[in-house]
């Protein structure tokens, strides 16, 4: 009975690598058996977040794949194919974020009746950017004043807030996000507010605030009164889930009894 090759394939590289690093993997290809293996193909093919670079001669690139047509390889012989790839971590991957496992495949084919030999290695690509820093409101020109329409106010009357945000960045401001807190005992006038609000007792919340324009501002009014008289301090509170802090105003105003 004529001996047998048998090919055993390794693929080595880096388990962990930082964005824009260059890593190799490297491919051994050894006949463990006693015979001579015949001619056979190796073939790499790699995940998205990998680009490659330059490989060993003699190769093949089509698509995400490079292949060499390897010679026959006598008992105990070994051969060595490699591949340098630059790491490169998704689009908005920070340093702080999870790492992103990117793999490397390597197929030994060419036998008869198709078989074949094949091997992975993986690595985890960690970037190397760090997260933008949060800006305050202050930071990006955004102000906002609360004014009463009427103060006093006579009895059984109403007043009403103006709220105004403006943008005196020079970038469109994000969503923000407007609540005013109502004195207690506040009774909200209805037929004289006209934007949507949801109301959790004394706090009011007015539809999101879509992005203002660098110079531009949005106000919003709310009317209320205080049915026992007496003085009422409303708040207003500006805030986005892009900026860190808030923007705070008040103002108080008196109803005659």
């Amino acid at each position: 009975m004529p001996a047998s090759p048998a090919l055993e394939l390794d693929l080595q590289g880096p388990a962990e690598a930082l964005s824009d690093a260059v890593v190799e993997y490297v491919a051994v290809v050894k006949n463990k058996g006693a015979g001579t293996a015949p001619p056979t193909t190796l073939e790499f093919a790699w995940d998205e977040h990998l680009t490659p670079l330059e490989a060993s001669d003699g190769y093949n690139l089509v698509a995400s794949k490079v292949s060499w047509n390897l010679p026959a390889l006598e008992p105990g012989g070994q051969l060595k194919r490699q591949i340098n790839l630059r790491a490169k971590a998704p689009a908005g991957a920070y340093r702080d974020s999870p790492a992103t496992r990117s793999c490397v495949r390597a197929v030994l084919g060419g036998f008869g009746g198709g078989a074949m030999v094949a091997d992975e290695a993986c690595a985890m690509i960690s970037s190397t950017m760090p997260r933008p820093r949060i800006r305050t409101p202050s930071e990006v020109g955004l102000k906002m004043s609360l004014a009463d329409l009427d103060d006093p106010v006579r009895p059984g009357d109403s007043t009403t807030l103006v709220c105004t945000v403006t943008n005196g960045g020079t970038d469109p401001t994000g969503r923000l996000d407007l609540i005013v807190i109502l004195p207690d005992q506040a009774r909200l006038d209805s037929e004289r507010t006209a934007a949507r609000l949801r109301i959790d007792d004394s706090r009011v919340s007015f539809d999101p605030i879509q992005p203002i324009a660098p110079g531009g501002q949005r106000s919003f009014e709310i009317t209320y009164r205080l049915p026992m008289g007496g003085t009422g301090r409303a708040s207003a509170i500006l805030s986005s889930a892009e900026l860190d802090g808030t923007v705070e105003r008040s103002c108080q105003t008196t109803f005659l009894e």
